[in-house]
């Protein structure tokens, strides 16, 4: 089984509703990206596209949003799609990346 490792600006210019990172992203997650069969990220593209989502939801700067946590958890809480998906993939590469490694 073959996997697709997805980066962080795919998928956040995918949330800017860039339609080239669009194609590709629905493209690899629809399985129609030949000998592809897994699409995966890392825990690095979790939290980098978490980040990157709240600033823009916020407005904030990061040393504004150290100040306020109260603010991110909020964000967070409307982030409920996003993070699924993310959790998705990135459970995804942690099995597929034991199971390759472990051997």
């Amino acid at each position: 089984m073959s996997s697709a490792f997805i980066d962080s600006n795919v998928i956040i210019r995918y949330y800017a509703g860039d339609l080239a990172a669009k194609r590709v992203l629905e493209s690899v997650l629809s399985g129609e990206t030949i000998g592809y069969i897994n699409s995966v990220i890392n825990s690095v593209v979790f939290s980098e596209v978490l980040f990157v989502l709240i600033k823009l939801l916020t407005g904030m700067r990061a040393y504004e949003l150290k100040k306020k946590p109260e603010r991110v958890r909020e964000t967070l809480r409307g982030l409920d799609k996003q993070i699924t998906f993310l959790r998705h993939t990135s459970q995804r590469y942690t099995s597929v990346s034991y199971t390759q490694y472990s051997r």
